[in-house]
């Protein structure tokens, strides 16, 4: 595509003339000169001397001669001339090298002395780890080698479990197939960690809960423990996911 000037001289029509520079003074002798292009900062007489003793001192060594500091290069001096620029240092990654987050060491494995006790207190009180150290350690380990799958088997396993205890809780299902329907979550999750759609962690964390699901007031600290984890995990996991 041609310029306006192409186009003006194409139609006969004179182009208006640039409008001159203002004066500047010169970087070199401080006097003051009108400059031909925007980027100029030394007068004609002080550009021809930079350029002649420039190459009076012929080629610089390799790598660059060393610049004293807080010198500043000539106008128009070469790359190897000019000063490094500042860089801000590099932010430290919240995560390590599997992708897992540093608030706690990357695990595939389950806690130590996971659900020793069952899930409640000798007071009768749901115990403060299965909403909170337990739950956390268990979304880490799901989350240490993030997956869409991994997500996805989460909200099933989750969402099923929810729907049991709904239907239980307001009476469209007696206790004894509420509990039948979360036995069959371990055959589930066996198959899942088989085709690889979700991590053997997973199996082992479905198994581990199954296994001390006996009554309604078990049911009821399983669905807890699991609300807890899916909401560790659910973070971690879209974390992991924006940063791919």
């Amino acid at each position: 595509m041609g310029s306006m000037e192409d186009a003006f001289r194409k139609a006969g029509v004179a182009p208006a003339p640039p409008e001159p520079l203002p004066e500047r003074a010169c970087a070199r002798c401080g006097k003051q000169f009108r400059p031909a292009r925007p980027q100029y900062r030394m007068c004609d007489e002080c550009a021809t001397a930079m350029r002649a003793e420039r190459a009076a001192q012929g080629p610089p060594p390799a790598g660059g001669a060393e610049r004293p500091a807080g010198e500043r290069p000539a106008e128009g001096a070469p790359a190897h001339e000019r000063p490094p620029r500042d860089r801000p240092p590099r932010r430290e990654r919240p995560f390590n090298a599997a992708g897992a987050a540093v608030v706690a060491p990357a695990s595939r494995e389950l806690p130590h002395g996971y659900l020793e006790g069952g899930y409640f207190a000798p007071s009768g009180a749901l115990r403060r780890e299965v909403l909170t150290d337990w739950a956390e350690q268990v979304a880490l380990a799901l989350a240490a080698m993030p997956s869409d799958s991994t997500a996805q088997q989460l909200r099933v396993f989750h969402n099923h479990v929810r729907r049991v205890w709904d239907a239980f809780k307001f009476g469209k299902r007696p206790i004894e197939p509420a509990l039948n329907e979360i036995q069959k979550l371990k055959a589930f999750a066996v198959e899942r960690s088989l085709r690889r759609k979700a991590p053997e962690v997973f199996r082992r964390f479905i198994e581990a809960n199954v296994d001390h699901v006996v009554d309604e007031k078990t049911l009821q600290g399983f669905v807890q423990h699991f609300q807890a984890v899916a909401a560790y995990a659910g973070g971690l996991l879209q974390i992991r996911k924006e940063r791919r």
